[in-house]
């Protein structure tokens, strides 16, 4: 039986050549082995000097390489591969029961080795995620017998699925690079930076809600649970962290170019910055709606500026 591999032992036994070999990070992906090759990692990779590099996950489970060991792994091997934002890849083991089989990356493949001027410069295979998949039984691999060009970057593509003939759609698309969550948190955890990475997705497929910006996800609060590892991440699953609570002693203040006017007041509910809240002046007793501009300031708005 095969002995399992060593990662520091692999090290020892790296590519190595005058010239870094360029290679493109894979998305993520179902393997079938026992083991890991570079090529399950990247894409551009000389079959010659494919090998296995570690364990697989266990059969039915998925396990995430974050940025940093994908670098680590790609500076070990003397690969060239320096992306301008955080990515990382997901790999998951086939349960060994069912084959599920990503067809994009079939296409994709296809596409490589036929029209590869097709899908260079960020433009890459988009298709319907309810067709996305293909089902088979046991670990027949699906064959592609027909593939038609429909104009406008859109094609029709023929498998033989176990037998059955199955017709999908799909297009080229350009590739948008956005920041998702790299590990799962739980609902109320503040994002950080080192939770984040970016992945590939096709602009046809990111709508107006959707983030693009690190920074508009970066201390703010995740509110949704159905956020998953890898996905897109919208307006509605993220809200400014609460910072001013009901019963707080505050700051109130009146600006203007000539004047600041401050005095004390109670806040009458919960704010996050940028947010109005109803304070109650302590001196007048009286209730009078501002902005939150920090942990202990409101700002109350002056008609006419």
């Amino acid at each position: 039986m095969k002995q399992t591999i060593s990662f520091l032992v692999v090290i020892f036994f790296s590519l190595t050549s005058a010239h870094a070999v360029k290679v493109e990070l894979k998305d993520s992906h179902e393997v079938y082995k026992e083991f890991l090759m570079l090529s399950d990692f990247f894409g551009g990779i000389d079959p010659a000097k494919d090998q296995d590099i570690l364990e697989a996950p266990n059969k039915g489970e998925s396990k995430h390489y974050a940025h940093d060991w994908v670098r680590q792994l790609a500076e070990n091997f003397g690969l060239s591969w320096a992306p301008s934002h955080y990515k990382g890849i997901t790999l998951s083991r086939h349960d060994g029961l069912s084959t599920k089989v990503n067809a994009q990356d079939v296409v994709r493949e296809y596409l490589t080795q036929h029209h590869p001027e097709k899908i260079s410069g960020g433009i890459d295979v988009s298709i319907e995620a309810s067709s996305q998949y293909l089902l088979l039984k046991g670990a027949t691999e699906p064959k592609l017998t027909n593939f038609s060009w429909m104009g406008d970057q859109k094609f029709l593509v023929t498998f033989d699925v176990g037998g059955h003939e199955k017709k999908i759609k799909g297009c080229l698309s350009t590739m948008v690079l956005i920041p998702v969550l790299n590990k799962q948190l739980e609902v109320g955890s503040i994002i950080e930076k080192e939770d984040l990475e970016f992945k590939d997705f096709p602009s046809n497929k990111v709508t107006k809600n959707m983030i693009q910006d690190e920074k508009e996800l970066i201390g703010k609060t995740l509110r949704r649970k159905s956020a998953k590892v890898g996905d897109m991440l919208s307006v509605h699953d993220i809200i400014s962290p609460i910072i001013i609570k009901r019963g707080d002693l505050v700051t109130m203040k009146v600006e203007t170019p000539t004047v600041v006017i401050s005095t004390r007041g109670k806040a009458q509910g919960n704010a996050a910055i940028g947010q109005s809240v109803q304070v109650m002046n302590l001196e007048s007793k009286r209730l009078i709606e501002g902005v939150v501009k920090d942990s202990q300031t409101i700002i109350i708005p002056v008609v006419g500026h």
